[in-house]
């Protein structure tokens, strides 16, 4: 079974100055949201080269948000192992308990492989580490991988050790990518 679902970016989540500065975007509060959306409508409202391609599929946009009456949700409870349950906060943020409460049902992961060119190493390493140390506390049993280095990060080496290993069906095969900024891992 191949898992190409999950893609991460490593030492992105450990760079706070990046995380604190994506907040302002990825995290915002209502009023802020409301006043982008207004300023984004009034760009396009005020750009001719906009006007014209809407303009071509009959389209245009409003001056102001459009307002429809909504409700509140009761947030969910998220059952966990052991019978426990966490009732998110109204910004809904559980990952605090991810970290504290054992998963609700739980796999070994035994039979995998990670390949990385030599040049990631230490990054690969430090990632396996911390995999470790988390599933520890969610109550989940990885096995040290099949650990695969590769001499160089060319397409072809890549392509050489992953036709090998996949055709000897492991649960997971973790791939290391190199790139410009950090070390790109693949499951």
């Amino acid at each position: 079974m191949h898992n190409n679902e999950f893609s991460l970016l490593l030492g992105m989540r450990s760079d706070f100055r990046m995380m604190r500065a994506l907040d302002q975007y990825t995290k915002m509060g209502p009023a802020n949201r409301v006043d982008r959306l207004r300023r984004f409508a009034n760009r396009l409202n005020d750009c001719a080269e906009s006007q014209r391609v809407m303009k071509g599929f009959d389209c245009s946009m409003k001056k102001d948000l459009v307002r429809f009456p909504g409700r509140l949700l009761q947030p969910n409870a998220i059952v966990f192992g052991g019978e426990r349950t966490f009732v998110p906060d109204e910004k809904a943020d559980w990952t605090i308990a991810f970290r504290d409460y054992p998963i609700y049902k739980s796999v070994t992961c035994d039979k995998w492989v990670l390949i990385y060119p030599k040049e990631a190493t230490k990054d690969t390493i430090t990632f396996l580490n911390l995999m470790k140390e988390v599933s520890n506390g969610l109550h989940f049993n990885i096995k040290t991988p099949k650990m695969i280095e590769m001499p160089n990060n060319s397409k072809n080496t890549y392509s050489q050790f992953l036709s090998e290993w996949s055709g000897k069906q492991p649960n997971i095969m973790m791939v290391v990518l190199t790139g410009e900024f950090y070390p790109l891992i693949f499951l």
